[in-house]
């Protein structure tokens, strides 16, 4: 493995521990998986997402983002079973250059957000086993 590829992968399970805590991964065996990228550049991240999800034998990977490199989304076309590009430019050049605010997400509000979508996510379960579906909360994440 590369120093590169080595820290990446390093920084990345630190950030797993950091985001999940002792919680296990999702059983996302013989399930449909959306995932959501802020953009494809290299799509380094996201084919490293790819492929460990894919060890999960899921029934299907949907990868979607607002913007990809052409060449990119190409890549990805082999390695998931539907890529959903909104914008594919011909003069890419950067992510963050198709976006009005592209500052990082500090890893605080980060935690606090999945924190929310679980609690969320609990909400919907306890719903579903009383038999009354999901309850969605039209004031959750409303601008304060």
């Amino acid at each position: 493995q590369s120093g590169s590829h080595a820290f990446l992968g390093c920084a990345m399970q630190r950030r797993l521990r950091l985001y999940r805590g002792e919680r296990h991964l999702p059983d996302v065996s013989d399930r449909t998986v959306i995932l959501v990228d802020d953009g494809l550049a290299t799509g380094v991240t996201a084919r490293a997402a790819v492929r460990s999800i894919r060890l999960s034998h899921p029934r299907r990977i949907v990868l979607a983002a607002p913007v990809c490199a052409a060449e990119s989304a190409a890549g990805f076309r082999t390695e998931v079973d539907d890529l959903v590009c909104v914008e594919i430019p011909t003069d890419f050049r950067a992510v963050g250059f198709w976006y009005r605010n592209f500052d990082q997400t500090p890893d605080e509000e980060v935690i606090t957000l999945l924190e929310r979508a679980r609690q969320f996510g609990q909400k919907d379960s306890e719903s579903e086993d009383r038999g009354q579906g999901p309850t969605p909360d039209v004031n959750e994440g409303a601008a304060e």
